[in-house]
């Protein structure tokens, strides 16, 4: 029986073996290029910022759309009044982070975070509600649209300084114990109000936790169970308030083979792999782990960003997602996506390629 997009994408989530491999976009800013407008109109404008997913979506026709993941949107009303934070806002890339919005470890005991519900004081991020909200829109049952946010263990490392916090750690550990809770806080309060604007489904993009930053004791320390404490409250909310369930994916950027087991405790559903890890290792330390909601962790990736997607051919991405597909999907549980973000000028026809094997390569039972 073929599958709508929302069940095959939810079924393989969630372990489960839908009726073929599904596949996801980690698209950013190289939809910017698709639709041929500038990275900073994509970030500026919430609905730029749709029409250009849309457009995306009608190219690759992807079983989920990651929703803009920015930034400036992420960041932006935290700078204000800090005397510290900024942000500069190129045409053709990522926003980068100017300066530090805790100075010292004892600011996280004095700073007060911007209030999300407020659209006074976070403007930035109701463009990101506007955006999720108009692309939910746009799409409709076509796909299914994941928000897209940055972790919470990353957003302590920006605002803080990438150096200093990593110092924090080891030096003034109930500082940053103080900083991850602001910024789990913050972050669900913004996907409660995700939610209460339709939202179902969410990625969280985590570059900095990886262990080629991180210890894995420092990773069971200072990020896993702000990551259950967020994949959890999350996941209430949308059950006691709504009656429905809601669906998280867990992403961290690097090679993570030793902290597998750990990001596959996250309480998330599902976890996005770099394209760094193997995903035969990830299937096997993986296969035995129960989600918090008694259902197989799912796995999502991990088609290689610059040697293929960048810097490769349609046929060599197409070899690339062929194995992946050997490697992880038997069984279910498996979303082909990029390791990480596609890159801004990645050929149209090798991210295409990426989707049509997934279609290909990846119909149950599989013959390869």
């Amino acid at each position: 029986m073929t599958m709508t997009a929302r069940e095959r994408i939810v079924t393989a989530l969630t372990g489960g073996q839908p009726d073929r491999v599904p596949s996801c976009s980690f698209l950013w800013d190289h939809a910017a290029i698709v639709a041929d407008v500038k990275c900073s109109e994509v970030r500026n404008d919430a609905r730029i910022a749709t029409k250009a997913y849309t457009a995306c979506y009608e190219k690759y026709r992807p079983d989920a759309l990651l929703g803009h993941h920015d930034r400036l949107w992420n960041y932006g009303d935290w700078g204000p009044g800090t005397g510290g934070l900024e942000l500069e806002l190129p045409d053709y890339d990522q926003p980068s982070l100017l300066g530090q919005y805790w100075k010292a470890p004892e600011d996280a005991f004095t700073t007060s975070a911007p209030d999300p519900h407020s659209k006074k004081d976070s403007p930035l991020f109701w463009r990101h509600v506007e955006h999720l909200e108009t692309l939910m829109d746009s799409i409709g049952d076509r796909a299914v649209v994941f928000g897209m946010h940055h972790g919470i263990f990353s957003m302590a490392t920006l605002l803080r300084g990438a150096t200093d916090f990593m110092l924090d750690l080891v030096e003034n550990p109930e500082a940053a114990h103080r900083m991850m809770d602001i910024t789990t806080t913050v972050v669900l309060e913004r996907l409660k109000i995700w939610i209460d604007h339709g939202l179902r489904f969410f990625m969280q993009g985590e570059p900095c936790p990886s262990c080629e930053l991180i210890s894995p004791k420092h990773f069971a320390e200072f990020a896993l169970p702000y990551l259950q404490r967020l994949h959890d409250g999350a996941r209430e909310y949308a059950k006691e308030k709504y009656g429905e369930r809601f669906y998280s994916c867990l992403h961290i950027c690097g090679n993570n083979t030793l902290i597998l087991d750990q990001m596959a405790e996250a309480h998330a559903d599902g976890i996005s792999l770099d394209q760094r890890v193997d995903l035969a290792v990830a299937k096997e330390v993986v296969k035995g782990k129960v989600g918090i909601m008694g259902n197989r962790v799912g796995i999502m990736g991990n088609i290689e960003t610059t040697d293929a997607l960048l810097l490769g051919t349609p046929e060599i991405v197409e070899q690339a997602t062929k194995e992946a597909i050997r490697k992880c999907a038997k069984g279910g549980g498996f979303i082909v996506a990029a390791g990480c973000a596609v890159p801004i000028p990645a050929p149209f026809r090798n991210v295409k390629a990426m989707y049509d094997a997934t279609v290909k390569y990846g119909q149950y039972p599989l013959t390869s």
